[in-house]
């Protein structure tokens, strides 16, 4: 007796249907796991690039803050700023007992004067008995009422001398004036002093290079313009040069002096951008304004 088999499969055209159906599926999967993936890999890049401008920001603000008062410019087309920093200060003794600061302009007044109150760290002070090595960046430079404007002005060295000794307790600042002059132009009607260790430059590139790039340690400089480029720093064999912030594709600084009565404001406008992984270009934009003291 024949037994007979009944076998049954799959046709082609089930096959090409079930295929079909599969790949929609893979498809449709596919894309509800990539739209998530893509849209985290987006934010964190996007926090990437917040958290950098935010850094660099908080960087210059603090740097900023030590400006010497009215040493602040812009340049550049608002594109560099350059300041004196200040690493200590106090007031000085103006009237007898104990060593005062004259301003008698017919008399050598260097001998020295008393500290009132007390300085930070004296001993991180870099002295020098070459009366040019604070203007050339080897020493640090005692400026009394600095106003910016005329006689009145540390870039023109009108009002700074090199701190050449400090000694005693109370502290007791001896120094050497780099221009020749018997004696500082004006006294503080605080009797303040600052003791500045070096310019300051930030200068941004948001077309070529597209970064932020921080310099120190040059020669205190009269004119702004032969300092606001890195050809013209970088010139300097002490010049030390740090990048500060990168990706950066706009930027601006502004600075509004103030008054007598009124602290000074520097704006800082910066942009960022970066290319996601989706393909577009994601850009934000922060803006941090500072006050700083003009009062000398």
């Amino acid at each position: 007796m024949m037994i007979r088999h009944n076998k049954k499969g799959f046709t082609l055209i089930e096959l090409v249907i079930t295929m079909t159906i599969a790949s929609i599926i893979a498809m449709v999967t596919a894309q509800l796991i990539s739209r998530p993936v893509t849209a985290y890999a987006n934010l964190s890049l996007r926090a990437q690039l917040v958290d950098a401008a935010e850094s660099s920001l908080e960087r210059m603000t603090r740097e900023i803050r030590t400006a010497l008062p009215n040493s602040i410019r812009i340049g550049c087309s608002n594109k560099c700023i350059e300041f004196l920093r200040t690493i200590d200060g106090s007031r000085y003794r103006l009237s007898a007992p104990g060593n005062v600061l004259s301003f008698d302009q017919s008399s050598l007044d260097s001998d020295g004067f008393e500290v009132l109150g007390h300085l930070s760290d004296p001993a991180s002070i870099v002295t020098s008995n070459n009366p040019d090595d604070c203007r050339t960046g080897n020493a640090d430079c005692l400026v009394i009422y600095n106003t910016g404007q005329i006689n009145h002005d540390a870039y023109q060295l009108d009002n700074i001398a090199t701190v050449k000794n400090i000694n005693g307790s109370p502290s007791v600042i001896e120094f050497s004036f780099p221009g020749g002059q018997l004696a500082f132009p004006t006294s503080s009607p605080a009797q303040r002093f600052s003791i500045v260790d070096t310019p300051i430059s930030y200068i941004c590139d948001d077309t070529t290079t597209k970064t932020i790039t921080r310099y120190q340690d040059y020669p205190i400089t009269a004119n702004h313009n032969n300092v606001d480029t890195e050809t013209e720093l970088m010139a300097f064999s002490g010049t030390e040069k740090a990048l500060v912030s990168n990706k950066i594709t706009g930027c601006s600084f502004t600075y509004n002096a103030g008054s007598a009565t009124r602290s000074g404001l520097v704006t800082i406008n910066l942009t960022l951008s970066e290319t996601m992984p989706s393909g577009h270009v994601e850009s934000i934009s922060l803006i941090q304004q500072i006050h700083v003291v003009n009062t000398p």
